[in-house]
């Protein structure tokens, strides 16, 4: 059995941030009040994680548990567009402002592999497999984000400060070819390529506080999405090893998992009810949303670490 544990960087994305606000964007277009942003940091953020995998051979089979975990914080920064309508706390109709966004985000990805392999026909120096497993993973994006700006015209106050939580669940199944190729006595070369199939509930929250203009209280406004996904992509793995002494070896790994998700079911929920989001709650969900918006979940490292096989 094999026992591998290595570290690196990588790049990865999830579905739910740039979905969000695509669907702002279009409810500034389809309401008179509403609100739409745009961040400068880009939806693939950088990140820093480990891998731990365990390898068992038996005969012609192979079983792996392969674990990873990314994990990265970034400042956020950017410009909010808010539109006031004619609503209670607006004396005027059609004010605009724009913020200033300041704040930080944590960003969490996991991910947790159990594959078997078939050798059809083994050889000492290439080795192909029939690769099928389970896979898992978990993502979680949790913001902080000011949104700073001047008094409109007829006195509203716009600075506001969000507290978000962007989470999914995909789990699924993966099938492909992998194989090992020995080389010049201490190296070895392996691989897998796989189709990954999965699904995925995702919910996002947005907890806003911000001054009400009739009578200067601090008020909070609640906002929900809540989607179900079907992601279908693929799952690129190389490993270059070589052997130090003994049973330990040293590995370089690369890993790209690219999957496009499409929106099955959702909705949308808030607390304060705008009857000219109605179309937008219906419509946008399955028509609007997708064409604005290709959704996709990433994950990308380059990893170095160590081997080491237990002899039973």
């Amino acid at each position: 059995m094999d026992v591998s544990f290595g570290i690196g960087n990588g790049t990865e994305q999830s579905e739910l941030r740039p979905f969000y606000q695509t669907i702002q964007y279009a409810g500034l277009a389809f309401s008179s009040s509403g609100q739409a942003e745009i961040l400068t940091n880009p939806y693939k953020t950088p990140n820093s994680g480990s891998t731990t995998r365990l390898r068992y051979v038996w005969n012609r089979l192979t079983f792996e548990l392969r674990g990873t975990e990314t994990k990265q914080n970034i400042d956020v920064n950017g410009f909010q567009t808010l539109a006031f309508g004619t609503s209670s706390e607006s004396e005027s109709s059609g004010e605009r402002t724009v913020n200033a966004i300041l704040g930080e985000m944590n960003t969490k990805f996991q991910k947790v592999s159990s594959r078997v392999g078939f050798t059809p026909y083994p050889h000492p120096v290439l080795d192909l497999q029939i690769l099928g497993g389970i896979e898992r993973m978990w993502t979680r994006t949790s913001q902080e984000v000011d949104s700073i700006g001047q008094k409109t015209g007829s006195g509203i106050d716009p600075s506001r400060i969000s507290f978000r939580e962007y989470s999914s669940h995909h789990k699924g199944y993966s099938l492909g070819i992998g194989f090992e190729w020995k080389f010049l006595k201490r190296f070895s070369l392996q691989g897998q390529i796989l189709h990954l199939d999965m699904t995925s509930p995702s919910s996002f929250r947005n907890n806003e506080y911000r001054m009400d203009s009739s009578n200067q209280m601090l008020r909070l406004n609640q906002f929900g999405l809540d989607y179900r996904w079907k992601s279908i992509g693929t799952e690129i793995n190389f490993r270059l090893s070589t052997k130090l002494m003994g049973n330990w070896s040293l590995f370089m790994e690369t890993s790209n998992m690219n999957l496009k998700n499409t929106l099955q079911t959702g909705y949308i929920t808030e607390n304060e009810g705008d009857p000219d989001q109605l179309a937008l709650k219906i419509f946008g969900p399955k028509i609007l949303i997708p064409m604005l918006y290709e959704s996709k979940t990433i994950l990308t490292y380059v990893q170095v670490g160590v081997n080491y096989r237990l002899d039973f």
